[in-house]
């Protein structure tokens, strides 16, 4: 999620420079002056032309809204209508939400052709949101426990484990072609009955020859189990 750190940031340089951005007659915006004012959006200067109109995209689907009484206004309208606090800039549908169960939390109708929603609308029901989302979370941590305990439990069961290959081997000791991680995972669902895809295995040198290796099986970002292989010949 992207911080809201350069909105704030331009919330804060109107605030103290506001007055530079009305006309004489104090009536109407400044809207050149303004379009033009520089801003540090994620580690890159550009106008606040630039950032509004990338801001209002992101939350709106479009450059350019419809306000209340059915005008289209440019994204620099619509930003400093908001942060000046005009009052009918909060009842501006401009947050395009299309998720059925997301709207289903805010208590709103699903608004065919432009699902948009203003401010006003939506902040009722902000806290069941915030609600259904720690629920969320906690859900998302206890299926994350799960998969982790899991993946523990199949790394006790190959702890210390040695698996055995048989190939043909020439007389110098090499085989015929190599050991295939499709082997590897075939001999090791022979020994344990563990089913470990191709993916989760790792080794570091091709095996060609009879003899000892360590592979290392990716349970999880934090769980590996090593395990050593033996080539011998077939007999």
């Amino acid at each position: 999620m992207k911080s809201n750190f350069p909105l704030i940031s331009v919330i804060v340089v109107l605030t103290v420079l506001f007055s530079s951005f009305l006309k004489n007659d104090t009536s109407e915006y400044d809207f050149k002056m303004f379009s033009s004012l520089p801003i540090m959006d994620e580690g890159r200067v550009q106008p606040i032309d630039s950032f509004s109109r990338n801001l209002l995209t992101m939350v709106s689907g479009k450059p350019t809204i419809t306000n209340s009484d059915d005008k289209k206004i440019h994204a620099n309208e619509w930003l400093l209508d908001l942060i000046t606090g005009k009052p009918q800039s909060f009842d501006t549908p401009f947050i395009r939400i299309t998720n059925k169960d997301l709207l289903a939390s805010l208590k709103l109708e699903p608004r065919k052709g432009s699902y948009r929603y203003s401010y006003n609308e939506i902040v009722p029901e902000i806290p069941t949101l915030e609600k259904v989302v720690r629920i969320a979370q906690m859900k998302d941590e206890r299926e994350l426990a799960k998969y982790i305990n899991k993946a523990l439990e199949i790394s006790g069961k190959l702890k210390n484990l040695k698996i055995s290959i048989k190939k043909e081997i020439m007389e110098n000791g090499n085989l015929y072609g190599s050991v295939t991680i499709k082997e590897l995972c075939t001999e090791l669902f022979n020994s344990t009955q563990l089913e470990i895809k191709p993916e989760q295995i790792e080794i570091n040198t091709s095996i060609k020859s009879k003899g000892e290796y360590k592979f290392t099986v990716n349970l999880h970002a934090d769980v590996q189990s090593v395990v050593l292989v033996e080539v011998t010949a077939k007999e």
